[in-house]
C-alpha cells in the first residue's frame, strides 16, 4: 500500500477524532504509521557497555504487549 493514502486516511481520522467526543486518540495516526512505514534500526550495544544497561522486556515481548494493548492483536 502506498503512504500517501493511509496518511490521508489517518489525516481523517485525527481530525474526527478532534471533532467528536470520546477517546482522544484514533487506532491510526500520521506519527504511528510513520513509525512502521520506514525502517528502524537502535542498537543498544553503548548502553550495555557504559551503563551495564538491559531491557526488562525484549523486543518480541514488547511488540506482543504493545499490540495487544491497543486491541490490534
Amino acid at each position: 500500500v502506498p503512504l500517501w493514502p493511509a496518511m490521508l486516511v489517518a489525516s481523517a481520522m485525527e481530525a474526527m477524532a478532534l471533532a467528536l467526543p470520546g477517546p482522544p486518540e484514533p487506532p491510526v495516526t500520521r506519527y504511528g504509521l510513520g513509525l512502521f512505514a520506514y525502517a528502524q534500526s537502535l542498537d543498544l550495544a553503548k548502553a550495555r557497555r557504559l551503563l551495564g544497561w538491559t531491557p526488562k522486556v525484549g523486543f518480541e515481548q514488547g511488540l506482543d504487549r504493545t499490540f495487544a494493548g491497543g486491541g490490534l492483536a
